[in-house]
């Protein structure tokens, strides 16, 4: 994945790497776009299940380092 640039996953609770590459951070937020939760997953695993969680950021492994639990985001699309 490009540094700087995620993939925004809508009304998603949970994420695999299934045939994925590379390691990636996974950002949880709630409806509010709250981080609620952050892992790192290597190929082949599968992302906690998060009961709060309604969306989800994949970011590079180290994209998602300035991002913080509480912390509510504002996404721009990149069209």
């Amino acid at each position: 994945m490009p540094k700087g640039e995620g993939l925004f996953l809508k009304k998603v609770g949970s994420v695999h790497t299934c045939f994925m590459r590379f390691t990636i951070q996974v950002i949880y937020l709630d409806r509010d776009y709250r981080v609620i939760a952050k892992e790192v997953l290597q190929p082949w695993r599968c992302g906690k299940l998060y009961k709060r969680a309604a969306h989800v950021l994949e970011t590079g492994i180290t994209d998602g380092d300035n991002i913080h639990i509480d912390m509510i985001l504002r996404l721009e699309s990149c069209n």
